[in-house]
């Protein structure tokens, strides 16, 4: 079955690519019985923190963040990211 990526664009112009492998799980043994898209959480209602019927939660996770380097800035409260694979070094 063929996927496309997903993107996700961020304010200033950011853009996220998600390979299919890290966005889908394969569900089932053996033969593949079904695939699940693993952004979605099934509680509905957001965070919880008054957001009763905004609908489900999209996390970016460690699953979805997998050969990537993800730098957090407290400080300036930024999110930087790029696509590198996990058994490299950061250069």
């Amino acid at each position: 079955m063929a996927l496309p990526e997903l993107s996700f664009r961020f304010e200033g112009g950011a853009v996220m690519q998600l390979p299919v492998e890290n966005y889908f799980v394969v569900a089932g043994r053996g033969a593949v019985e079904a695939i699940c898209l693993a952004v979605v959480t099934d509680f509905s209602g957001g965070s919880g923190a008054g957001n009763e019927g905004s609908g489900p939660a999209i996390i970016l996770g460690s699953f979805q963040q997998q050969n990537y380097l993800v730098e957090y800035d407290l400080e300036k409260e930024r999110l930087g990211f790029r696509r590198q694979s996990c058994t490299s070094s950061p250069s």
